[in-house]
């Protein structure tokens, strides 16, 4: 008899469970993959499953929590819960909320002007205006906001409690971020965020730190207007400029580009950067 296995990857809306729960259908090779149910029924439709993952809003539970702490807390169920940054998780919101409004209605070239002017302002004048500003200028023009009211956090933190010891907690800034120490004291700090459904890389930054100084990091900004990096566009690495050119004529670190070889968006960038923090080492 087949073992039952079952998992389930739960969390607010925009804090990570798609990739999480696709992390965990690709890793253990299941096959039947329940997203977002609104119901018990469609859970129950599948109770003959032996391997399965259920990906959970908890938004959308908030009022029926007590039937998803049955769900998590029963027999072969893993539990993830997922929890986020909540300014992330805000900005997220926000990123959504135009698909959410203008797939839904008729709208107007003018309601798409103003919208795109919310944006248009706040990259004009970052510092003077904040999420808290735009979430009320889209309130004001249509109608709608972004942010998740302060009951749904409540509601979701005590069902976590009411878990505790049955549940994996995760942060998704942990899943998405993570660094390597050397021995020749050096620290590599990588940040990913990958599409595991077509196993690709949709963006990336890796620092490479001597203590807190930044002697390296590698994006993927493209620059077709420099033909030395063309061979490894748009991937390309930032270093201190050579010291044996006159001072005057040096680029600071920010604009000292080179081609950065062995980064991809198609492959596990960590053997080729591993490899150059290990020559990095040889040369302090």
């Amino acid at each position: 008899m087949t073992a039952r296995e079952w998992y389930v990857v739960i969390g607010l809306a925009k804090t990570g469970t798609t990739v999480v729960a696709t992390a965990v259908l690709r890793a253990r090779g299941i096959a039947r993959f329940c997203l977002e149910p609104e119901s018990a029924a469609e859970i129950e439709a599948l109770a003959a499953s032996d391997r399965l993952v259920i990906k959970i809003i908890f938004d959308i539970w908030m009022q029926r929590s007590d039937a998803l702490t049955r769900l998590c807390g029963g027999p072969h169920v893993t539990t993830i819960a997922t929890v986020r940054d909540p300014r992330d998780e805000l900005v997220s919101r926000l990123h959504y909320l135009a698909y959410d409004y203008f797939s839904k209605r008729e709208t107007t070239p003018d309601d798409r002007e103003d919208w795109i002017d919310i944006f248009r302002r706040k990259e004009e004048a970052p510092e003077r205006i904040g999420l808290l500003d735009m979430r009320e200028q889209i309130l004001a023009r249509f109608g709608r906001g972004f942010g998740p009211l302060p009951e749904l956090h409540e509601s979701y933190a005590d069902f976590l409690d009411e878990l505790a010891g049955a549940v994996h907690l995760l942060r998704y800034e942990d899943f998405v971020r993570g660094n390597v120490l050397f021995h020749n004291g050096l620290e590599l700090k990588v940040f990913e965020y990958l599409d595991l459904t077509d196993g690709e890389i949709l963006d990336y930054s890796y620092t490479v730190l001597r203590g807190v100084e930044k002697i390296r990091w590698y994006d993927p900004q493209p620059h077709p207007d420099n033909p030395e990096l063309a061979s490894t566009f748009p991937h390309h690495r930032h270093e201190p400029p050579d010291t044996t050119v006159p001072a005057t004529e040096r680029s600071g670190i920010k604009h000292n580009r080179k081609p950065a070889p062995g980064i991809s968006f198609q492959a596990p960038n960590l053997p080729a950067l591993i490899a150059d923090c290990i020559e990095l080492g040889k040369a302090w």
